[in-house]
């Protein structure tokens, strides 16, 4: 999930407070039978953060393959923000909605930082999203440009 404050961006981690173990992770989870992933999307965040998201965009996607057991699964991203502006600076704990009822502690993270502290190979997916950070302001900057050489000619015309 990705926020800005000041011009900075920031994704939200959370630490499972009764599963210690599984460490440090961005929100995600699995499809259930009767939902598409968007709905899955919006769901896990809710349960793992306690907050309400609308989905921006795909980001990409990952695929996993262990050759010991025969086991695969794809995993797909996606950017979403949250719907009410979120303190960057806030901690705060959240009681997992699902049958788990795990208690979880959420933060925020600014991008530029380092990422190797995520269980289960997520910086991976920080560093897809740094990139597309990167290729979005390119674009914008873009745009940007054009607005202006556009607004130039459109008051040159007048």
């Amino acid at each position: 999930m990705w926020t800005k404050h000041r011009g900075k961006d920031f994704y939200v981690v959370f630490r499972s407070l009764s599963r210690p173990y599984r460490g440090i992770q961005i929100p995600g989870g699995r499809v259930e039978r009767v939902e598409n992933v968007a709905q899955t999307i919006i769901r896990e965040i809710k349960e793992e953060t306690g907050l309400d998201t609308r989905i921006v965009c795909p980001l990409g996607y990952m695929f996993f393959e262990n050759d010991v057991d025969g086991y695969s699964n794809l995993q797909v991203f996606y950017i979403v923000r949250p719907v009410y502006p979120l303190d960057v600076k806030k901690v705060w704990q959240h009681t997992d909605k699902d049958e788990s009822q795990q208690k979880v502690e959420c933060w925020c993270v600014p991008v530029e930082e380092n990422c190797e502290f995520l269980s289960h190979n997520q910086h991976e997916v920080i560093q897809m999203f740094r990139q597309w950070l990167e290729e979005h302001k390119k674009s914008d900057t873009k745009n940007q440009q054009t607005q202006i050489l556009f607004d130039k000619k459109v008051i040159s015309k007048k």
